[in-house]
């Protein structure tokens, strides 16, 4: 059973604009109190107060600072697919975790993780490059590349040379079989890189995912001669 209350309306707002509001959406003004009392119901104590810090920042309303970042989420994905067409990506906004969506603070560092290797993808690309066409990195630019184990800038670094060595004197240490192991290894992971590279992360995914398929039906020498334009 639906319980009743009193509330005096936001200042600057009449009872007359939230009936023209209602009629503007076609819908009832006590269904629009109720949705906007809703609306907030769903947000957790601290995206509650991010929201109203970034409104307070802005000098807009809350509800006209949500609009206007979802207007340009919207925007990005419709800008998206006119130029690469229609996606069946699901939007990582959404992720289900077992059999909950994820919300607030865990969803918060989801995304901020998702999106974080998104950007790291991008410089990388970019640098790459800019290697290859000459330009000149900087110390931060090949900083990055280097702990990221990506381009000649890693090939050529003290810390690739260091790796090396360690491999080195730790392969000297292997039975033929696990050597063999080892060098099967190393040789997917570059492949697993390169694709991830040029194509991303989905393409890089369905990679490893058919060299397993194969390592347990034809081996690894069908593993490591498959590519993922056969």
């Amino acid at each position: 059973m639906k319980e009743s209350m009193t509330v005096l309306l936001p200042e600057g707002i009449q009872k007359r604009d939230l009936k023209q509001k209602a009629f503007e959406i076609g819908i009832r003004y006590t269904v629009l109190a109720q949705e906007g009392i809703g609306i907030v119901m769903d947000w957790d104590a601290p995206f509650y107060h991010i929201v109203k810090d970034w409104a307070e920042g802005l000098n807009v309303s809350v509800g006209r600072l949500v609009e206007n970042l979802i207007l340009g989420k919207f925007a990005q994905i419709e800008a998206q697919e006119k130029v690469w067409g229609k996606s069946e990506e699901i939007l990582p906004e959404f992720t289900v975790m077992g059999k909950e969506m994820l919300t607030g603070e865990p969803l918060s560092s989801f995304l901020t993780d998702w999106y974080t290797r998104a950007e790291e993808r991008k410089r990388v690309n970019l640098l790459l490059r800019e290697e290859e066409e000459g330009i000149p990195l900087s110390d931060d630019d090949k900083a990055f590349l280097i702990k990221k184990r990506a381009g000649r800038t890693w090939l050529e670094s003290e810390e690739f040379a260091q790796e090396q060595r360690e491999r080195e004197e730790a392969e000297a240490r292997l039975t033929p079989k696990q050597r063999k192991a080892a060098e099967y290894s190393r040789e997917i992971t570059r492949k697993l890189n390169r694709i991830f590279r040029q194509q991303g992360e989905e393409a890089a995914h369905e990679y490893i995912m058919k060299v397993r398929e194969l390592e347990k039906s034809e081996g690894r020498e069908a593993a490591l001669k498959y590519t993922p334009d056969q």
